[in-house]
This record gives structure tokens, C-alpha cells and sequence, in this order.
């Protein structure tokens, strides 16, 4: 190579070093340029504005950036650099993001529940109240979603379950005949200890017995000359009723009226009878009745209602046989209570009451509640109604004879009838009422007749898809039907049968 030659090539050699080195202090600026950039991007976004944990997120994204850059081979890559570490700072939550979230999730939680709250107590609203109460809620939803905090919310939920507290409900009750004790009644008093013995029974022991009897008095253990008309007695205790006052010869039935409470709310009641005559006495249960929770909360029974009660229990007429219990109302006898042992039952037509033959037509509420021994019971076409609970639980009820006059199917009359395979609905029912059915998972199917005009909600819950329910003539619910009647059931429906 000449010399000439070679000059050149030194020369190309040092300007392109030079350039080179040009280009890596350039290089050199911009990382720290962008590492300085991202420094002050996080900066910007505030330390406070982020949980402890949160913001050690945001400077491990820089870190990592800065990381990112240093690695970078050229500016188009510190910049990419730069662009993934802003976008990984920008996605970590701020304490308003994380604290908007918990909000929103709580919100959808409380709306949750509150449809939940409704729920639990549907059964006990009429169709026309149940509506108030779908309308509450859903006025209730709206209000927690314009709340803007959790103390909000609450307020809200809490305002919207008050009103729907507000909604009448109907009040519904329970016969018992575990609340009271009357085994040892009448027992021979002693000296210090006057008065049938009556014990009176339930498993809180907060509850309270308040006794009132007009005719006799309450004998005070240990003093025997003092009586009293109001005694209150706590479970396991008792009462002990003496014929005090009452003349030789009285045949006039004394009644004890027993209301029992916790706190203030009225619980339940009882109507004791005192029958004979001094000093001959015996004494039967005539009615006890408990008022159930509605979801985890006491019925709102007024002391009125109560006392109303009892005295509906003593003005009517009471019939009683070997296998049941009767009270005549008006002119026609409703069943009141099945307390044969037979595992048949025949419904009788007619009963002789004062020298008259009357009618058995109504199979009153909870007549053959929990009657699990019974199998089988055969109605009269004298029977025109069926009211709630009647055959509530009767677990072991296989076939029911239906009477042809009946109109009305009460609230539950069949509800828990497990072992139920054999029973028609008749062509005069109108009404069916919520939850008559429901449960009665051996039948393996029913026909709702033409004539039915009104199904209440939940008529046949818990029916499976083993199941079906057959439809007369109809090709769609009618307008009579509540939108929610065969809610809870998975039942087959099959239309239009002739």
C-alpha cells in the first residue's frame, strides 16, 4: 500500500472513532435524560395519593425503567423503555382508585342483601304488598348507587329495610301443643300450696307468661289465703288455679288467658279451660298458638290483636270427638284439629251440635299439621275450603280424597306432603295460594282445572323436572295468576290439555 493510500485509510479510521464516540455521549445524555424523566414522572404522581404498598409498587416500576434504559443499545429503545415503565406506574391503583373499587363492590354486596332481606320474608306479604316491597327494594338499590361512601350505603340499606318493616304483613300462626303442661291438673291442693298445678313451657328462657283468668284466681305457693287475677310465670314454672269465689254447683266454663312475650314483642298465646264445677274441675287446652319469626325478626303482634284473638277462641263453639277437634262458626263446623292415632281418616259430612246437624265444610289452619302417622283422608263434598297449613308436614300422607265443593286451597295447606302420590285438584277450585304444593315431590304429576282463576307465588316450589304439572285447557298463565306462581319449581308444564 502506498503511502498515499494509507493516509486515508488512518483517517477514515479516526473519524469514524470519533463519530463513535460522538453517538455514545449522545447516547449517554439521553438515558440519563429519560431516567431523570421517569424519576419525575413517579414524583408527579404523588406519594400520598398511594398506600404504602402501592407506592413501593410505582418506584419498582422505575427502578425496573431505569433498569430498562441502561440496558437500551439506542435512543428508539430508552424510549421504549421509558413508555413501558410510565404505562406500568400509570396501573398501579391510587388509594381513590383502590377505595372506588372497595366501594363499588360493597355497594353490589348491600344490594345483594337486601334483596335477600325481602326474600326471606315474601311469604308472609300479600300479592298487593309483596309489590310494595319489590318497589322498596328496587328504590333502595338506586339510593345505594348514588351513595358515595360505605357509611352511605348502610344508611341506605338500613332506611329501605325500615320501610319494608312498614309493609303489613300477615300474621301468621303456629299451633302447639308443647307450651303447656296440664298433666296434673286437677291435683288435690295442699294446705299451703292451693290450686291445679298448669306448667308452662318454652326454650328461651327470657320469655315471659302472662296468666289472666277472671273466674277462680291464681293461689300463691305458700301462702293459701291469698289469690290473685294476674300472675307472670317463666318457663318451667307454673300456675296453680283454684276455684276461689266460685260457688258450689257452678257448670259455667273459666277460661285462663295466657299471652306469652319476650321483651315487648307477643310471641305466642294460649286459651285454657277450666271445666266441671266445685269441687269437681277439669281443664283442657282449647288453643295455643305461637307467632313464628319472619327471617330473624319478631312478628309485630299488638297486645290487641292478641287479646282479640283469645276472645274469638272463647266466644266460638268447640266440638271434640275421638279423632278430632271442631268449633262451630255460624251455622257450619270447621276441623280444627286431627288428634286421632288412625292412620285413615274420613272427614265426617254432618255433626249433631245442640240437637242440629251442621255441616263440616272448612278443614281449618293447620288441622293436620305435622300428623305424621296419617295416610290417607277422605273429604266430603260437604268440605268448600281448605285453609292454611292444613296439612302441613304430614310426611307420611300418601292419598287425599278431595271434596268436588271445594273452592280454595289455603296458604301451605299441602306444603312437606313428601310421600303425597294420589290427589286431584277439583274443577271448582278458583284459588290456589302461595306455596299450597310445594314440596309434594312424589307426585308424578297434577292438572290445574280450568276453573282455577288465581295461583299465588311459589304454588309449586320445590317440584323437580321428574315432574309435571298439566294445564286444562289454558295455552298461558292468565292475567288472575301471579307472574311468579311455579317460582321455585323445575317442574314440566304442558299446556292446553282437554
Amino acid at each position: 500500500m502506498n503511502k498515499k493510500a494509507l493516509y486515508f485509510v488512518v483517517l477514515f479510521v479516526v473519524m469514524f472513532s470519533l463519530a463513535a464516540c460522538v453517538q455514545g455521549d449522545e447516547l449517554a445524555k439521553h438515558k440519563a435524560t429519560a431516567k431523570a424523566e421517569l424519576e419525575n414522572y413517579a414524583v408527579a404522581k404523588g406519594e400520598d395519593n398511594y398506600s404504602v404498598e402501592k407506592w413501593a409498587e410505582v418506584l419498582g416500576f422505575v427502578a425496573d425503567g431505569k433498569a430498562a434504559i441502561d440496558a437500551a443499545t439506542d435512543k428508539p429503545g430508552v424510549d421504549s423503555a421509558v413508555a413501558t415503565a410510565k404505562g406500568n406506574v400509570d396501573g398501579v391503583l391510587t388509594t381513590a382508585q383502590e377505595n372506588a373499587i372497595a366501594l363499588a363492590e360493597y355497594k353490589t354486596g348491600a344490594k345483594l342483601e337486601l334483596e335477600a332481606y325481602a326474600a326471606d320474608r315474601r311469604e308472609y306479604y300479600t300479592a298487593e304488598n309483596w309489590a310494595i316491597v319489590e318497589g322498596l327494594v328496587a328504590d333502595g338499590k338506586t339510593a345505594i348507587d348514588t351513595t358515595v361512601n360505605v357509611a352511605g350505603v348502610d344508611a341506605a340499606a338500613a332506611t329501605t329495610k325500615d320501610a319494608i318493616k312498614g309493609v303489613k304483613k300477615e300474621i301468621v300462626e303456629v299451633n302447639t301443643e308443647d307450651m303447656i303442661d296440664y298433666s296434673w291438673f286437677p291435683r288435690i291442693p295442699s294446705s299451703n300450696n292451693p290450686g291445679g298445678v298448669v306448667t308452662l313451657k318454652h326454650p328461651d328462657e327470657n320469655a315471659v307468661f302472662e296468666c289472666t283468668v277472671i273466674k277462680g284466681a291464681f293461689g300463691l305457693p305458700g301462702n293459701p289465703t291469698q289469690y290473685v287475677q294476674k300472675v307472670l310465670v317463666s318457663p318451667g314454672n307454673s300456675f296453680r288455679w283454684d276455684s276461689n269465689g266460685m260457688p258450689n254447683g257452678t257448670v259455667e266454663p273459666a277460661f285462663i288467658d295466657i299471652i306469652l312475650k319476650i321483651g315487648d314483642n307477643i310471641i305466642g298465646y294460649t286459651v285454657f279451660e277450666i271445666l266441671g264445677s266445685r269441687p269437681s274441675f277439669s281443664g283442657r287446652l282449647i288453643r295455643s298458638v305461637l307467632f313464628p319469626q319472619v327471617g330473624d325478626e319478631y312478628q309485630e303482634v299488638s297486645e290487641e290483636y292478641a287479646k282479640a284473638s283469645i276472645e274469638n277462641v272463647k266466644t266460638t263453639h268447640f266440638i271434640e270427638t275421638d279423632e278430632a277437634q271442631y268449633v262451630l262458626e255460624n251455622t257450619t263446623v270447621t276441623l280444627t284439629r286431627y288428634t286421632g292415632t288412625e292412620t285413615t281418616f274420613a272427614i265426617p259430612q254432618m255433626l249433631m251440635i245442640n240437637g242440629i246437624d251442621r255441616k263440616v265444610t272448612t278443614i281449618g289452619y293447620g288441622a293436620f299439621y305435622d300428623c305424621t302417622a296419617l295416610k290417607s283422608v277422605i273429604m266430603t263434598n260437604n268440605v268448600t275450603s281448605i285453609y292454611n297449613s292444613a296439612f302441613l308436614n304430614c310426611t307420611a300422607l300418601v292419598s287425599i280424597v278431595m271434596s268436588s265443593g271445594i273452592t280454595d286451597i289455603g296458604f301451605r295447606a299441602f306444603s312437606g306432603c313428601v310421600a303425597l302420590k294420589n290427589i286431584t285438584i277439583p274443577s271448582g277450585v278458583v284459588k290456589i295460594d302461595q306455596y299450597a304444593f310445594s314440596d309434594c315431590t312424589a307426585l308424578d304429576s297434577i292438572m290445574i282445572p280450568n276453573s282455577v282463576t288465581k295461583i299465588d307465588y311459589g304454588a309449586f316450589a320445590g317440584w323437580t323436572n321428574a315432574q309435571t304439572i298439566y294445564v286444562q285447557a289454558r295455552t298461558s298463565s292468565p292475567a288472575g295468576w301471579g307472574s311468579y306462581w311455579d317460582s321455585g319449581s323445575n317442574a314440566r308444564v304442558v299446556w292446553g290439555i282437554e
